[in-house]
């Protein structure tokens, strides 16, 4: 749910579903060039965060990505064993979404797909990966 402008008087209505299906998009941008990478996971945790971070190496094996995180608990810290050589991991300070990039594209996409009730998980997929994937 996200807040509706309307005119001084009008009250919004909007649908609203008490039942939830999850899915989780994974997503880096490079800054300053017009690479993206995307992951999309039926469940968020390490092995999915490690099967990105593996995911953005292995896009430019002869480049040193960095990535900024947020520090959810999910999130790899920088150093660990499992990741890749050719990738640093920056993580921000708590409560500083501000300060992430991709941030900003996350609300973009909030927007194209809140204040609708969709039928099933599988339609909001169908009308909207192809095009946060391509």
């Amino acid at each position: 749910m996200r807040c509706v402008w309307s005119l001084k008087g009008v009250r919004v209505v909007t649908p609203v579903e008490r039942r939830f299906e999850w899915g989780y998009l994974f997503g880096a941008l490079e800054v300053g060039g017009g690479a993206s990478e995307f992951l999309y996971s039926p469940t968020v945790n390490k092995e999915a965060d490690v099967h990105f971070l593996n995911q953005i190496a292995a896009s430019d094996e002869d480049a040193m990505h960095v990535v900024i995180g947020d520090g959810a608990g999910f999130h790899h810290r920088d150093g660990g064993s499992e990741l890749p050589a050719n990738l640093k991991i920056i993580t921000l300070p708590a409560y500083s979404p501000e300060l992430n990039p991709v941030e900003k594209f996350w609300d973009i996409v909030k927007d194209t797909i809140c204040n609708k009730a969709w039928p099933t998980q599988e339609a909001l997929e169908e009308n909207h990966m192809p095009i946060l994937l391509s």
